[in-house]
């Protein structure tokens, strides 16, 4: 895959650099979808540590919904709420990405994770699936 670098300047240094952060969490964010959407409870609580939500409270949010999950299309990815965190170090990213199910495309409900410093070795948490 050819992938072009955008020329950084002084006017566009703050987008160059939120696309960078954002091309360097699209794969964790695509990486969580794909547990929920495989129904893999047990390996998103592995993955981020169980620090916020179990492994049942997890499957008991994408049950509640009671809609099944697949994987978004391409360009959800680049609609992700990303917010980084003041005075975080190391970075911290607060991401919101909608999922989608078959039955209605991108649903209401909603996948609130913290991404630290997604260029060196990831820590992912997820905070919270719901319908905001």
């Amino acid at each position: 895959m050819l992938h072009v670098r955008p020329e950084v300047t002084t006017e566009n240094a703050e987008d160059v650099a939120e696309m960078t952060v954002a091309a360097g969490i699209k794969p964790l964010v695509e990486l969580v979808v794909g547990l929920l959407v495989d129904c893999d409870y047990d390996g998103l609580f592995q993955m981020t540590r169980g620090v916020r939500l179990s492994a049942n409270e997890i499957r008991a949010a994408v049950e509640d919904y009671g809609l099944t999950l697949v994987m978004p299309p391409e360009h959800a990815y680049t609609e992700l709420d990303l917010v980084e965190v003041e005075d975080a170090s190391p970075p911290e990213y607060c991401v919101w990405c909608a999922l989608w199910t078959a039955e209605e495309g991108r649903s209401d409900l909603q996948l609130r994770l913290r991404i630290r410093d997604p260029d060196g070795a990831a820590l992912v948490t997820l905070d919270d699936i719901r319908v905001p």
